[in-house]
């Protein structure tokens, strides 16, 4: 404003400077057309010419004007579109948050034609539609966005996802298998859709590359996880033992971070007569975390060091005296060296802190070796009373 003012000033002096230069030394200009001949005064000539001048200016600037107004119209039509698209999406993202999904569905494909956000419009009322069940609408979204751009593949690794979720992994299958695979998203598609296939082999080759590019993605962490305990199961339950202790070379991390599949895993060493590498990874474990199962099945290793097995639980002891799994476990090193007496001392400290079906089994058989008859039953009917109501 005050650049436009001074503007203003200067040009008004200039014109008042030059007025009182002309007006020093009066003339008169003179025109001649033909046989006409006009004089004028130099000064109202002057005058004239910037009177002239402003008229022009200003004339100018009003067709200037009349010349944008359909521009500007549009534009604020614009304006007005995008200001309204950006309502429907806060609308749809709070329906989303709500798990409104017809409702979030409803709002997000306001003005969707002239929306400036198409792509992103597309995807998330595909998604809100997947949400709501709405397969046929949630298909023509993903469509469109194919139409937008051909070489796009997000609409490919969504269809995939949603084929997956849709229970047709084969079809998700069908959509990646032939793709260079380059998004972490569409790898985890594909080794989810093979694994819902029960397809060892390629669940097998697929795993250590989503493994590898992994990079704390909740999503792969999950698929990772599902895989793992596929192969375990399967391993476990073919007596697989080569393939078996690979998976901790491997994956060691992955089975570290998830206390369930750590379990799973030990139970499958211990059973595949992988005893020295459950030793090794119960005693790296719990020199970390103490996890009260790993504990319990540290006393059910058949290793012949059973001595150096109740040095370390004895060691752990010390910090974990109210454990009823270190307590059990010192009770079985013990009955495994026939040392009646301690077993049972250490088995009846374990049920003082917790009563376990294990440790009432355990004491049972103690008390058999006992010759204490009553006592084996007594401990025998609290364990399957304990296991039933632990059904429950």
């Amino acid at each position: 404003m005050i650049k436009q003012i001074s503007g203003i000033l200067l040009i008004g002096l200039i014109i008042a400077v030059c007025a009182m230069v002309v007006m020093r030394e009066p003339g008169f200009a003179v025109f001649s057309y033909a046989d006409t001949t006009l004089e004028i005064a130099l000064i109202n000539l002057y005058f004239g010419v910037v009177i002239g001048f402003i008229l022009l200016y200003f004339t100018f600037r009003l067709i200037g004007k009349l010349i944008r107004i359909p521009a500007q119209l549009k534009a604020q039509r614009r304006q007005k579109t995008r200001h309204e698209i950006m309502q429907a999406l806060e609308a749809t993202i709070i329906n989303a948050c709500l798990q409104d999904w017809d409702n979030a569905v409803k709002t997000c494909t306001r003005h969707i034609k002239d929306s400036p956000i198409k792509r992103a419009q597309h995807i998330l009322t595909a998604y809100c539609a997947h949400q709501a069940g709405h397969h046929g609408m949630r298909n023509t979204h993903l469509h469109n966005l194919r139409l937008l751009d051909e070489s796009d593949k997000v609409a490919l690794s969504l269809d995939a996802q949603y084929m997956l979720a849709d229970g047709k992994p084969e079809k998700a299958i069908a959509l990646l298998k032939n793709e260079p695979l380059a998004d972490l998203n569409d790898l985890n598609t594909l080794t989810s859709a093979y694994l819902a296939l029960v397809d060892t082999r390629e669940v097998e080759q697929l795993l250590p590359k989503l493994y590898l590019r992994n990079k704390n993605s909740t999503l792969a962490d999950s698929t990772i996880n599902h895989c793992l305990f596929y192969l375990i199961n399967l391993y476990q339950h073919n007596n697989i033992q080569a393939p078996l202790t690979e998976l901790w070379k491997t994956y060691s991390l992955a089975i570290l971070a998830d206390n369930a599949l750590l379990e799973k895993y030990i139970t499958a060493l211990y059973q595949a007569h992988q005893d020295i590498l459950a030793e090794q990874i119960i005693v790296s474990v719990l020199q970390q975390n103490w996890n009260e199962t790993l504990v319990q099945s540290f006393g059910q290793l058949n290793i012949d060091n059973v001595e150096q097995r109740i040095k370390q639980a004895q060691q752990w002891l010390a910090e974990h005296k109210n454990s009823a799994g270190l307590l059990l476990t010192l009770g079985r090193l013990h009955k495994q060296q026939k040392l009646w007496g301690q077993a049972k001392s250490y088995l009846e400290a374990s049920l003082s802190r917790r009563p376990l079906v294990a440790t009432y089994a355990e004491l049972s058989e103690i008390h058999e070796q006992l010759n204490e008859i009553a006592d084996a039953r007594r401990c025998a009917k609290k364990a399957l009373h304990l296991a039933s109501e632990n059904r429950l």
